[in-house]
C-alpha cells in the first residue's frame, strides 16, 4: 500500500476513533444527568416521607387526645361541645387514612 492511502486510512480510523469518543461521552453526560436526577428524586422522595411520617405521628398524638376530650364530654353530658369533637375526630381520622396512603405509595 502506498504511503498516501495509508494515511488515508489511518486519518479515517482517527476520525471513526473521535466520533465515537463523542458518541461515548454524550452518552456518559446523558448517564450522569440522568444519575443526577434519580438521585434527587430520591433525597426529595425521603424527605417527603420524613414529613410525611412527623406528620401522621402529631396527627395521632391528636387523635389520642381528642378520644380523651371525647370520653371525658362523654361522662359530662356536654353534648354541643362533644359534636365538635367528635366532627374535629373525623376530619383528623381522615387525614390520617390519606398520609398512610401517601406513606404506603412512597415506602
Amino acid at each position: 500500500m502506498p504511503l498516501p492511502e495509508k494515511s488515508q486510512v489511518i486519518c479515517g480510523i482517527n476520525a471513526f476513533g473521535l466520533e465515537e469518543k463523542d458518541d461515548m461521552s454524550l452518552g456518559l453526560n446523558d448517564f450522569l444527568k440522568e444519575r443526577n436526577t434519580i438521585n434527587e428524586i430520591e433525597v426529595q422522595s425521603n424527605k417527603l416521607l420524613t414529613l410525611y411520617k412527623n406528620h401522621l405521628k402529631s396527627n395521632l398524638k391528636m387523635l389520642d387526645f381528642l378520644s380523651f376530650l371525647e370520653e371525658k364530654l362523654t361522662l359530662n353530658l356536654k353534648t354541643d361541645q362533644l359534636s365538635e369533637v367528635k366532627q374535629m375526630k373525623m376530619k383528623l381520622q381522615n387525614d390520617i387514612v390519606e398520609l398512610t396512603d401517601k406513606i404506603n405509595l412512597l415506602d
